[in-house]
């Protein structure tokens, strides 16, 4: 497989006669709209767009409560600008730092009741969404959602992003008869049913 691609995928000349860059310019103003909408939402709840990030995360781990540190790798940032944001939702009563229950040194971020309704509200911005991708005939958007998990999983391969809750990050994951297979399902996958975010991920 070559791996000479166009260096301005977002230039018009190059997106004229490259597919690929085509896909790129697409894939950048998707995630133009993702962060107008997570913009926007930020707002309504009177909060930053990195904090609308990290409620929604702490959101899907309410159980365990995260540590700062994978705050940190999860969102690429340092660990002194985790501590300020968090700080700062701390003291707008939106989480609160309890010892670990795996770990009595450590102490992880939970969210508050007030935090978890914070957090709802602020992830509400993806339901627009949804009408959109119903426009789109289903056999497509498995298609699409196939292609989309694995481009994901090539840029965590490229170490472009941490994805740790991924099928293919998973020990319960592996290959049946050339097949996707959840040891713990106990049943094929098929490629649009596979997880990008899954609660019961344990790291292979």
């Amino acid at each position: 497989m070559s791996t000479k691609r166009p260096i301005q995928a977002l230039h018009p000349a190059t997106q004229s006669r490259d597919r690929d860059a085509r896909i790129v310019a697409t894939l950048e103003r998707l995630g133009e709209v993702l962060r107008n909408l997570s913009w926007d939402a930020g707002r309504s709840i009177k909060a930053s767009h990195l904090h609308v990030q990290m409620l929604a995360f702490l959101r899907g781990r309410s159980k365990e409560g995260t540590r700062g540190v994978d705050l940190a790798a999860r969102f690429h940032l340092s660990k002194p600008t985790v501590s300020v944001a968090v700080r700062s939702l701390e003291e707008h009563g939106a989480v609160r730092l309890v010892t670990s229950k795996s770990d009595s040194r450590a102490k992880v971020i939970v969210l508050t009741p007030k935090g978890r309704r914070m957090a709802e509200k602020a992830t509400s911005h993806l339901d627009a969404l949804v009408p959109l991708l119903e426009r789109i005939p289903s056999d497509d958007r498995d298609a699409l959602y196939a292609s989309l998990f694995a481009l994901l999983d090539a840029a965590r391969t490229a170490g472009l992003v941490r994805v740790d809750s991924m099928c293919a990050t998973c020990a319960h994951f592996g290959e049946r008869n050339g097949r996707a297979y959840c040891a713990l399902l106990r049943k094929p996958l098929a490629p649009h049913e596979l997880r990008v975010d899954c609660p019961d991920h344990r790291a292979a």
